[in-house]
């Protein structure tokens, strides 16, 4: 189901809903419905950063990397669903960056210990997201 949000180009809420549910189904834990408006919130705030973004014209810009930070962090600290919301928020940038023809280069293990740090607000900023995920781009292209 479409409704013709702009961040539909790179991920839609059908993708999500995906996402979550082979989570759950493969690593097990509590299922539930997200929290009314919340994925939404997250959509819409990484997309304005990434369409708003001052960085487009500097070296090194990588188009969705910001959309895919974001949403990476706004999915892991809103606890939008009761259980496998730092999964999905793994699930979700990784799904984006697939659009672009990327993907990171990160173990389970460094993966997970990542979105618990973001989880737990030891890391604060989207920025430092993006510090933690751009050396580790790898373009499949």
């Amino acid at each position: 189901m479409s409704d013709g949000a702009p961040w539909e180009q790179w991920i839609t809420l059908d993708s999500i809903k995906f996402l979550y549910l082979e989570n759950m189904r493969r690593w097990g834990g509590p299922q539930s419905e997200p929290v009314q408006g919340c994925i939404e919130g997250a959509l819409g705030a990484a997309y304005s950063a990434e369409l708003y973004s001052t960085d487009v014209e500097q070296e090194g810009f990588v188009q969705g990397l910001l959309f895919a930070a974001y949403l990476l962090f706004y999915v892991a600290t809103k606890h939008c669903f009761v259980d496998g919301n730092k999964r999905l928020a793994w699930a979700c940038m990784t799904f984006v960056l697939l659009n672009f023809g990327l993907t990171v280069t990160a173990t389970d293990d460094e993966a997970e210990a990542f979105c618990i740090q973001i989880a737990k607000g030891e890391i604060k900023e989207t920025g430092e997201v993006m510090v933690w995920l751009y050396p580790r781009l790898v373009s499949l292209i």
